[in-house]
């Protein structure tokens, strides 16, 4: 059985769950995706940008890593998934 959590607070006791693997993903925290968002949106709306300017700028607000991140993630609940259904997916908080 697998346990997949992303991080976040909250805390689930191991020793209710000995037969479970738990997996951790890294995926930041919503209001850290907003800010990332925010500023991605920012430099899109900036028309007298040059085209070195809006690159830079678009590393870094992160949006980039933050897709690659979830996705990543995405993709290892998805192969859980497959491999034991019985799987139990938890985004802590």
């Amino acid at each position: 059985m697998i346990f997949i959590e992303s991080r976040g607070g909250g805390f689930e006791v191991e020793i209710h769950y000995p037969q479970w693997r738990r997996v951790n993903k890294p995926i930041d925290r919503h209001n850290v995706l907003l800010d990332s968002l925010t500023k991605l949106v920012e430099a899109c709306n900036d028309s007298s940008s040059s085209m070195d300017r809006w690159l830079s700028r678009l590393d870094s607000s992160n949006w980039i890593t933050h897709i690659k991140d979830t996705l990543n993630c995405a993709c290892l609940v998805a192969q859980c998934l497959d491999q034991a259904p019985n799987a139990r997916v938890r985004q802590r908080l």
